[in-house]
């Protein structure tokens, strides 16, 4: 690479850091309601410049780029069908746009255009860099902090709302941007364009959307591109053996559906929408049957008044989930009082606590030894309710 390739290289990497830093210090602080237009006219402005200095090549590899497309579509297709079945456990938003044609429009115009120069950029910057592992990876890392500054929103002080914000954002974000600098970088940029444009305009035309949650929200945008980066990474291995065809790829995804649905229902056990929640235990208050680490199966799905003495229970303490047995149930006049240790005087087996209704969880099914240690750990650390 040529002295005056490098140089341009450069210079437009430092102008999107500069932008980025601009952006965060002045921009979103002194005139956020043209945050979004400044940032769709500085990517094209970005975009143009890499044509006049780069070009437009194309890649020659049709048959490999047509399955990833097909790998790219019916990966879409798989993320709204999880994330709306996800949504009939966790309810759903009303649309806060106008539904109305001209509305979309005016909504649609400056996120299109903007998704659209973003990764022309991506694709004539990597296509001309493609013998450079360094310049496509400090490309990659401007991408993702552009692409920070477009999703960017205020965020507390608190170590927990910093989590979530890493989470929820950057996390997904980075791992976005470093799948489809890949499928760029291996078959163009067609099937990067087919996964961000649904992604980035669905929510302006759809009545209503999915109320996932931190947790959900940050599980499923991390979940759809690896699944795209298996994908295609199995496409360009079978292909590079010449012994793929677009009906095996059809089959392959079908065969990985059961696998997907199998995550899902994991995914699902756990953030708690379904009538049965994987809990990691930070309080045991019957040791050593279930200890603080395990992991434990809760059926949601019984009353209150349902429970007796003897049942082990999930009740919710602050911001921990203790496992305990009920001592006593005792029915009154004003309906049934159960009775627990009081874990903070464990040692006087003749101080118990009255549990409430919206205290319980619900009832201990089995255990699953030591595995939420991480998570217990994760959660002292950060000090809140992980």
């Amino acid at each position: 690479m040529s002295n005056k390739r490098r140089l341009k290289d450069y210079l437009i990497l430092t102008a999107i850091f500069v932008y980025s830093i601009v952006y965060f210090l002045f921009i979103v602080k002194k005139i956020p309601n043209y945050a979004m237009t400044i940032n769709g006219l500085f990517i094209c402005v970005i975009s143009f410049v890499s044509y006049l200095c780069y070009g437009f090549q194309k890649y020659s590899i049709n048959k490999l780029r047509k399955n990833v497309i097909i790998e790219t579509i019916i990966a879409i297709f798989l993320y709204f069908t999880i994330i709306y079945t996800l949504g009939i456990f966790t309810g759903f938003l009303k649309n806060a746009y106008s539904l109305n044609i001209l509305s979309i429009i005016k909504h649609i115009t400056i996120p299109l255009i903007t998704v659209i120069a973003l990764e022309m950029f991506r694709y004539m910057f990597i296509s001309s860099n493609r013998d450079s592992f360094k310049m496509i990876t400090l490309g990659t890392i401007a991408i993702m902090l552009f692409d920070i500054v477009l999703c960017y929103n205020e965020v507390g002080n608190s170590l927990l709302e910093m989590f979530i914000y890493l989470t929820v954002v950057i996390i997904p974000i980075i791992f976005k941007n470093a799948v489809l600098s890949y499928v760029n970088y291996q078959t163009g940029y067609e099937s990067c364009l087919i996964y961000t444009i649904p992604l980035c305009l669905y929510k302006y035309f759809v009545p209503v959307f999915p109320d996932l949650g931190n947790y959900l929200t940050c599980i499923v945008n991390i979940t759809l591109p690896s699944m795209i980066f298996i994908y295609t990474a199995r496409i360009i291995t079978e292909y590079l053996a010449e012994s793929e065809n677009n009906l095996k790829v059809v089959k392959r995804v079908l065969i990985d559906i059961p696998l997907i649905f199998i995550f899902t229902v994991f995914v699902g056990l756990i953030s708690g929408y379904f009538t049965y929640h994987l809990i990691g235990v930070n309080t045991s208050a019957i040791k050593p049957k279930v200890n603080r680490g395990d992991a434990v199966m809760i059926y949601k799905d019984v009353q209150f008044e349902e429970i007796n003495a003897g049942d082990i229970i999930a009740y919710r303490s602050g911001n921990d989930i203790v496992i305990d047995k009920i001592i006593d149930r005792q029915d009154t006049e004003d309906g049934v009082k159960i009775y627990i240790r009081d874990i903070v005087n464990e040692e006087k087996e003749d101080e118990n606590k009255e549990l409430t209704k919206e205290e319980f969880i619900g009832i201990y099914k089995f255990r699953i030894p030591k595995i939420a240690f991480p998570t217990i750990w994760f959660k002292d650390f950060i000090g809140g309710d992980a």
